[in-house]
């Protein structure tokens, strides 16, 4: 089966023109987000995370936000892929986003190693409120800079602190949590903390194992990044701009 390009994450979008006029919008001026890694005996302990497989919401470009879209096809298919590739990987326990794209995803690799799949509603995506079922729009890239609220959804802000606090608690509970759940939280975690690969749109079900370190975390994808991921362009600061 060939594989599509990956699709940008649940909470973000490829480059698309602005829909809305500015006055339109409902915009809010704050600071960026700084990275404020933990340090020392703070550190946690490595841990492995993967974003769920593809689906048709991902292909449309189409807001997925909190609700429950099912894997597709080929999703299904990469959620296995995932599970071959962490067949030997060190796991002591799996820890799902309870949204059915991540679960589905999770319960690939808790079939083959034969483990159970605990769940963590902190590790939901964004929640897109009114934007949630429409196409991806200019609103996005304002979204991610913080400066725009979506009607009835999550701020920016508070979102990056809930799930990275997610992240966080169920790392502590390792070495070695497999943390499954959505686009979004790769993201809040590599505005939190630095890593010494940017990776800033997260391929679907590409197992990637986390080791945090003072300074940069480290971070060794366990399959091949596609081609798309390893150009020069992307790897820039996507916060500037539409994802």
């Amino acid at each position: 089966m060939t594989e599509r390009e990956p699709t940008a994450p649940d909470g973000q979008a490829a480059d698309h023109p602005a829909d809305q006029s500015a006055d339109a919008r409902r915009k809010v001026e704050r600071p960026g987000a700084s990275k404020a890694a933990p340090a020392g005996a703070d550190l946690p302990p490595p841990f492995l995370f993967l974003r769920h497989g593809e689906t048709d919401w991902n292909v449309e470009g189409r807001c997925q936000g909190q609700l429950d879209i099912a894997l597709n096809a080929l999703g299904r298919a990469q959620a296995e892929r995932a599970a071959e590739a962490l067949a030997t990987a060190s796991i002591s326990r799996i820890v799902s986003s309870p949204l059915r794209r991540a679960r589905n995803t999770a319960d690939a690799v808790a079939r083959l190693r034969g483990m159970s799949v605990e769940e963590d509603p902190g590790l939901k995506e964004v929640h897109l409120g009114a934007h949630q079922g429409e196409l991806h729009a200019g609103w996005t890239p304002d979204f991610w800079r913080g400066r725009y609220d979506p009607p009835a959804g999550e701020r920016r802000d508070m979102f990056y602190e809930r799930s990275v606090t997610a992240i966080l608690r169920n790392a502590a509970r390792g070495p070695d949590v497999l943390i499954v759940a959505h686009g979004g939280l790769w993201r809040a975690l590599r505005t939190w903390v630095s890593l010494d690969l940017e990776v800033p749109r997260m391929p679907n079900a590409i197992p990637i194992r986390v080791t945090p370190a003072p300074g940069a975390w480290r971070v060794e994808p366990l399959l091949p990044l596609p081609e798309v991921l390893q150009g020069g362009e992307i790897f820039g600061d996507v916060d500037g701009g539409a994802p």
